[in-house]
């Protein structure tokens, strides 16, 4: 019930039954390692630290605790944690779960401390140990689709048929591209609510290609069906929210990959907003390598194939732009000079006036991703040309990029 509850981004109702479970099972240490996670979502970093702690207590070798531990630790020349992580990693199975995890995380202690060299290799061993199933051909065709079906006059076409609502507002682009630090921004306002990252949107995009006579794929389910079923898929996702966020004005949805269903987002929402969050394009890449990101980023453990994918992203966000009058991009490194600004200017484009930051009784806000501990820090800028550090290892990806290296 917890992993549910996790799922649907209800992470407080989720560490209730991940206290259970490990109440039930003391010397589980997987059991105190999702309670701890759970902390990390909710904010509450020193419990959850005690609950990793509690899992290397009982199984002294976790390396899903230590990736943990460093996901919420900025790390220090010395730390006893970097020799700890690393006899561990070097007496891992190459190719292991356990190998990959604890590369990261040496990878991200190491980087920390500014061994970058050492930095760079954890994670090269992390990344190069996995088998890579990147299909550039199969992406290629799918942006391919996306842009040729989602045309001005297609979506003019379907105005008509979608949600006359302004509530749902989509923050799209790159994974570590600074969207969450946006997302979060945004939120203090009290009329506005962060869902985090929902599937929601992907997830009906599935459910239309299981009932497709042909179970066609997105965007091909799109060519048969009804024009009043965006409008139907609108409604039901709007029924969701505004349940559980009866109060708010604005709801925003930060499950990036919705940048390639932009298209099918005005179709459902043509009153709606889509935020792109774009950041230097080297420093996205290099942090998505730096990450133990999931299978639908198997792009990122490649150099070449991270920035060849870059390539094609960039030129699909380039026809939204083209094609939807909504669609708004918001540059990180602009963003972080002047937040409040940056800030108000999003407000203002989402149709919000003024500025209110007062706490209200909306639902407290969780982060789910990497950036859960980061964004509750100070705004920083250390992060900007972070590139740099490791140049003389990722020609392969500035290669890929060309001149989008510039950006």
């Amino acid at each position: 019930m917890g992993l549910v509850e996790t799922a649907d981004a209800r992470h407080g109702e989720a560490a209730i039954y991940y206290e259970q479970a490990a109440a039930a099972n003391p010397r589980d240490a997987a059991y105190v390692i999702n309670l701890g996670y759970s902390r990390v979502l909710t904010g509450e970093f020193e419990s959850a630290r005690q609950e990793f702690d509690r899992a290397l207590s009982i199984d002294p070798a976790n390396a899903s605790a230590y990736q943990n531990i460093v996901w919420i630790t900025k790390v220090a020349p010395g730390d006893p944690l970097i020799d700890r992580i690393h006899a561990l990693a070097s007496r891992s199975t190459p190719g292991s779960e356990d190998y990959i995890k604890l590369h990261y995380s040496l990878g991200k202690c190491l980087d920390d401390a500014g061994e970058y060299d050492d930095a760079f290799d954890a994670y090269r061993r992390a990344n190069e140990c996995q088998p890579s199933q990147y299909n550039a051909r199969q992406h290629e065709d799918f942006f391919h689709d996306v842009e040729t079906y989602w045309t001005a006059e297609r979506l003019r076409q379907l105005r008509p048929f979608g949600s006359t609502s302004r509530k749902p507002v989509f923050i799209v682009g790159m994974p570590r591209s600074g969207s969450t630090l946006i997302e979060e921004q945004l939120s203090k306002d009290p009329r506005i609510a962060g869902l985090g990252e929902v599937p929601d949107i992907i997830r009906m995009s599935s459910v239309m290609q299981r009932h497709h006579p042909r179970k066609a794929m997105f965007p091909k389910w799109c060519e048969r069906v009804k024009n009043e079923a965006y409008g139907g898929l609108a409604k039901l996702y709007l029924e969701k929210y505004e349940s559980r966020f009866p109060d708010a004005e604005r709801l925003i949805n930060k499950s990036l990959l919705n940048f390639a269903y932009a298209g099918m987002l005005a179709a459902m929402f043509p009153e709606g907003a889509i935020i792109e969050t774009r950041r230097n394009a080297i420093d996205t890449c290099l942090s998505c390598y730096f990450k133990d990101l999931k299978v639908a980023h198997q792009y990122s453990i490649r150099l070449d194939s991270l920035g060849k994918f870059y390539r094609l992203y960039d030129q699909n966000v380039q026809h939204w732009r083209e094609t939807l009058p909504n669609f708004i991009s918001v540059n990180y490194e602009s963003f972080i000079q002047d937040a409040a600004a940056g800030t108000a200017a999003l407000k203002s484009a989402m149709g919000l006036d003024g500025d209110q930051n007062e706490p209200t009784g909306l639902q407290r806000r969780f982060v789910q991703t990497f950036s859960a501990w980061q964004v509750r820090q100070p705004i920083y800028t250390h992060a900007v040309a972070r590139w740099k550090n490791y140049e003389k290892h990722i020609g392969p990806l500035l290669d890929a990029l060309g001149d989008l290296g510039d950006n």
